[in-house]
């Protein structure tokens, strides 16, 4: 993804560009280079400084017709590069089931096989051998003629010919659903994803089994996907977002001055990704455990609706709006319930205003700093 302007669309002129990986590879003119790899001008700690973009991607339909060729240099703070890093120094990433596809392949060339052996056996010709001399018999190998055998038809064969041995249509030791079950096995392996997600049915597990799959094996990984692609990508997009809506040039020129005022500090700008939730197979299982962790002070109740994708400020909101109540009643009730207490519900009014001595009030409203509750997003 890379950074970039477009201010007719939308009034933030933010706009973030999408590329295929091979879009970004080793210029031919570089290719020397010892502080280039595959793309990406390196310094002489290994940080990449600078990326390579051909102008146009190299599966173009339009290959005949441009430079496939061109492309031009980017810096880096202006692009992000979403792969899995797993050793140290690995500047590019590889599909995490890239290795299992030839195993869908195998999947495809057995079960095309598995249905040209049955329409063979299902099709199964017939010869027949007549006293009569129907055509002349042939002497030398190359007067030898052919005779076309159809399909589902009778064959009748000249005096003296006796019909070749045919072709024993068996099929195979394993069978077609064990050997898709076997390759599929390894397909998934490579980004550990449980056998019964990847083939759509779990009828070959017990309730527990395919629980303890998408417990153990599928939410992590799903979770380490969320958080790099937080880390990596979302981040610095959210942080280019704040830069075009709050620090507006007076001009395109270096030292122009930002006019916006009372901007806060990106850094003390409060923010969160909200992904949507996994798939919980037990309601009641997953609302005890959500209990038992926020009433033993190992969670919170932000925490707890993050991870189901939702914001624990709305939903307190809109709650006590159902039940016509105050948000702050709303959070004593919850809070006395999760914790066993009893406690009366609080004042229905807001509380009297503080008295402000004459000297805040004699200050002006617009020399006052917003609170970091006020700004945050």
């Amino acid at each position: 993804m890379m950074r970039s302007r477009n201010p007719v669309r939308h009034p933030c002129p933010l706009d973030v560009h999408v590329y295929e990986g091979d879009q970004f590879a080793m210029p031919y003119a570089h290719i020397l280079d010892p502080t280039i790899e595959d793309g990406i001008r390196v310094d002489t700690l290994g940080n990449p400084i600078e990326y390579w973009v051909y102008d146009h991607s190299p599966g173009d339909l339009n290959i005949g017709h441009i430079n496939i060729m061109a492309g031009k240099w980017y810096q880096a703070d202006r692009v992000i590069h979403l792969f899995r890093q797993e050793r140290p120094g690995q500047l590019r990433g590889w599909p995490r089931f890239g290795p299992g596809l030839e195993h869908l392949e195998h999947m495809r060339r057995f079960s095309k096989a598995t249905l040209a052996n049955a329409e063979n056996a299902a099709n199964k010709g017939q010869f027949i051998k007549t006293n009569s001399s129907a055509v002349v018999t042939k002497r030398m190998p190359h007067d030898f003629m052919e005779v076309e055998v159809d399909r589902q038809m009778t064959t009748f064969l000249p005096d003296g010919w006796e019909p070749a041995t045919q072709a024993d249509t068996k099929h195979p030791a394993s069978t077609n659903e064990s050997y898709q079950k076997s390759e599929l096995t390894y397909f998934t392996r490579c980004g550990n994803m449980p056998y019964s997600l990847a083939a759509g049915t779990s009828r070959d597990s017990n309730f527990a089994s395919a629980k303890m799959d998408i417990k153990n094996t599928w939410e992590p990984e799903v979770l380490t996907e969320q958080s790099m692609v937080d880390v990596i990508a979302m981040a610095p997009i959210f942080t280019w977002f704040l830069e075009e809506i709050f620090f507006v040039k007076e001009s395109d020129a270096p030292d122009a001055v930002y006019v916006l005022e009372n901007a806060p500090a990106l850094s003390d700008i409060e923010y969160r990704f909200i992904f949507p939730p996994l798939p919980v197979s037990d309601e009641k299982d997953s609302a005890d455990a959500m209990s038992v962790r926020i009433s033993g002070g190992v969670s919170t109740f932000s925490t707890e609706a993050h991870q189901l994708g939702l914001d624990d400020d709305d939903l307190c909101i809109q709650a006590a709006h159902d039940n016509g109540v105050t948000v702050q009643q709303f959070r004593q009730t919850r809070f006395a319930k999760v914790f066993g207490l009893t406690t009366p519900l609080g004042p229905t009014t807001a509380p009297p205003p503080t008295p402000v001595a004459d000297s805040e009030a004699a200050q002006p409203a617009q020399q006052l700093q917003p609170s970091r509750q006020e700004v945050a997003v």
